[in-house]
């Protein structure tokens, strides 16, 4: 089991790997990024598969287990799949992912913010938000909607 200062530099490892590569969100449409970040998930939770591969369990629990570890901190999953996983390789190759995912998150947010911005980034709550969000009807004709309308 890895410690918590090996988790941590492995962290910090795939914080590096991620600034080296001086990626840049503003010139990419919002849908682009919204879609890189589904995409992005998508990966994680095959990645978080191939490394918890236990023939032990059932594929619907690995599947879902792994659906969660993608949405969970970046520190938490590394915990988890250095224990479980067979690659050290495979486990930084997930955290980098996730450095990157959670860069897209910020941006998403950035320019989606408030209540119904984090709704959106987190799984937790996509089902309960709209319960709590008043909405009101958009005008198609409206500037300012239509614009809403796309950022969001």
């Amino acid at each position: 089991m890895p410690t918590e200062q090996e988790i941590e530099e492995l962290i910090v490892e795939g914080q590096h790997a991620y600034e080296s590569r001086g990626e840049q969100f503003e010139p990419y449409e919002t849908e682009a990024l919204a879609l890189t970040l589904a995409l992005g998930v998508a990966q994680i939770v095959e990645m978080i598969i191939w490394a918890i591969d236990d023939s032990r369990l059932a594929p619907e629990t690995i599947e879902k287990r792994a659906f969660w570890l993608a949405h969970g901190p970046k520190s938490r999953v590394a915990q988890i799949l250095s224990s479980e996983s067979k690659s050290m390789r495979l486990v930084s190759a997930v955290v980098e992912r996730l450095v990157l995912i959670d860069a897209i998150k910020g941006e998403l947010s950035r320019r989606a913010p408030g209540k119904i911005g984090r709704a959106m980034l987190s799984p937790s709550l996509r089902e309960t938000f709209l319960e709590d969000v008043p909405f009101r009807s958009m005008d198609s004709e409206s500037e300012d909607d239509k614009e809403m309308h796309q950022d969001t």
